[in-house]
């Protein structure tokens, strides 16, 4: 008797779902998983802003940070020859692998020495596949000549990652940069070489960090709303000086209506002050999250999947994201129109960090 109720419960059920997907045709009401974004004209926007993008956003990075490049890539070239380790470090968020790598992608860097890598090396790193993966990018070597080397070799020199044998001081003045979170560790790699600390964005530095995310028409000589300083100063107060929490927050501000209302409401939700607690940059993440339209969550969820600051193909990504069942067919666009929509989105509501632009 119990099983015969809950399947008449559940035929019910199916018919309520089947008249109100009935309605929606009546009523002309679109699907929300096959519009994806709220008009034509926001689609076209991204397309314009995938093929245009390159200059500003790279600028609206180093906002607050260009003294901490000029000085630090300084300290790159101009150290002498002896091997030298680079310690950045600083709270998540102060923009450590921005500096470095606006450093390492410097043209006089680049001429200054013969040979340049980029390696991520994780908390939990395997050494064999860190010098691999060294080896692959100074050496130009394929896949299967490193194959060939000895992975005890390799495992010796990554063990000992600090010392002569695996990053001998040849006197050829090489530089060693990398980015931690911890104090002890940046001067255990190199108690010659102070750290270099990062610091906190002052409130004009804040305020124009907000005013290029939250405005994507934004240039020095631009006319902004006449409230947006006030309410804008007041949102970067909250966040303590903490790029990326402005970033975050920018991108958030940028998708809505530029109007006082919908400001204020994004500072009303904002109930505590960053300063107190760093940890409460989560918050502001979480604040994002809520913000993003459904069909965005799983795909950005998705890429939680990645290792801290690991860079990721975008087109890896992107099949990534079809082959799991994310991206929804949307009228007669084709798929990769559609992801790469998906995936620009995420960037411009800063959600995701583009490293470099090649999609």
């Amino acid at each position: 008797m119990a099983r015969y109720k809950v399947n008449m419960q559940i035929c019910r059920i199916k018919m309520r779902i089947h008249d109100i997907s009935s309605s929606r045709l009546t009523y002309g009401i679109e699907n929300i998983g096959e519009g994806g974004y709220e008009t034509s004209g926001l689609r076209h926007c991204l397309r314009e802003k995938r093929i245009s993008y390159p200059h500003h956003a790279c600028e609206d990075e180093i906002v607050g940070l260009v003294e901490h490049i000029r000085v630090l890539g300084n300290r790159v070239i101009n150290g002498g020859l002896n091997r030298s380790v680079i310690s950045i470090i600083g709270m998540a968020g102060l923009g450590k692998i921005t500096v470095a790598r606006k450093i390492y992608q410097n043209s006089d860097v680049k001429r200054h020495f013969s040979y340049c890598a980029w390696v991520y090396v994780s908390q939990e790193y395997r050494a064999g596949e860190v010098l691999q993966d060294l080896c692959r990018k100074i050496m130009g070597l394929e896949k299967v000549e490193l194959e060939k080397m000895h992975r005890e070799d390799m495992e010796e020199g990554l063990s000992n990652f600090w010392k002569r044998r695996a990053f001998p001081d040849a006197n050829s003045g090489s530089r060693i940069i990398f980015t931690t979170h911890f104090k002890d560790v940046a001067l255990s790699a190199d108690p010659r070489s102070p750290p270099y600390e990062l610091c906190l964005l002052n409130e004009e530095d804040s305020w124009e960090l907000l005013s290029r995310k939250a405005f994507p028409e934004w240039n020095p000589t631009a006319s902004l709303p006449s409230w947006s300083q006030e309410l804008g100063k007041q949102i970067v107060k909250k966040c303590g000086g903490l790029p990326l929490a402005i970033v975050v927050l920018g991108g958030l501000l940028s998708r809505k209506e530029a109007t006082y209302s919908k400001w204020h409401k994004v500072l009303q939700s904002i109930q505590w002050q960053l300063t107190q607690d760093p940890t409460k940059c989560v918050d502001i993440l979480k604040l994002s999250y809520q913000e993003l339209p459904f069909y965005l969550k799983s795909s950005f969820l998705y890429a939680g999947l990645f290792p801290e600051d690991y860079e990721i193909s975008a087109r890896k990504l992107i099949l990534l994201w079809v082959a799991e069942g994310f991206v929804k067919p949307r009228g007669r666009e084709s798929m990769e129109d559609v992801v790469e929509d998906y995936l620009e989105e995420l960037i411009g509501k800063s959600m995701i960090q583009a490293a470099t632009r090649n999609f």
